[in-house]
């Protein structure tokens, strides 16, 4: 049995006659490493590292598919392993703060929910276009695969809120703030 990338097991039975030898060989697997740091340069504990699967669509235009993630240590370090062959990247951030953090969303003692750092691809790229690509060959050790991130951006939001047709303050508003999707550049 031999797990892909995306998850999807190949399990093909080997039938061969009595008496008969066959030779297989395997590929090793292959492991990427690094650390990522915070705006100003500490390694960054609880840091979210997300592998991508870089494709295109039939218009010629590139995608990424998550195909693993994991979380910094308390020394900023992260590990992928047991990585199949093919052309990746890597996106990294911090966790958005919340006022409300519960036990559970933090990882270690040593993540800070109320830090902040905007999502980057490696080495740089803030946004999905500019992101590179890398290939990662059979057997394959990288390390160094560094972040330094930057501070995230707060914004206010204020305004009033009135009825289109008489400027009346209406009794009930929803209003919705969307993010920007960082694989894909649209909310």
């Amino acid at each position: 049995i031999y797990r892909m990338p995306k998850g999807q097991i190949v399990d093909t039975p080997l039938l061969q006659p009595a008496g008969k030898e066959r030779r297989m060989s395997l590929q090793r697997a292959s492991n990427i490493s690094g650390r990522i740091h915070d705006p100003n340069g500490r390694p960054l504990a609880g840091g979210m590292v997300r592998l991508l699967s870089a494709s295109y669509d039939v218009w010629g235009e590139r995608s990424f598919d998550e195909v693993g993630k994991t979380r910094s240590d308390d020394r900023g370090e992260y590990r992928f392993y047991w990585l199949a062959p093919g052309n990746y990247a890597l996106l990294a951030g911090s966790a958005t703060p919340s006022p409300a953090v519960t036990p559970s969303d933090i990882g270690s003692v040593n993540e800070n929910p109320q830090q902040f750092a905007e999502p980057a691809f490696y080495p740089s790229a803030q946004a999905s276009p500019e992101a590179q690509t890398f290939e990662l060959r059979p057997a394959a050790d990288r390390t160094g695969m560094d972040f330094t991130l930057v501070s995230g951006r707060f914004h206010t939001v204020h305004g009033h809120v009135v009825d289109e047709t008489s400027t009346h303050v209406p009794e009930l508003v929803n209003f919705q703030l969307l993010t920007k999707n960082p694989l894909s550049g649209s909310s």
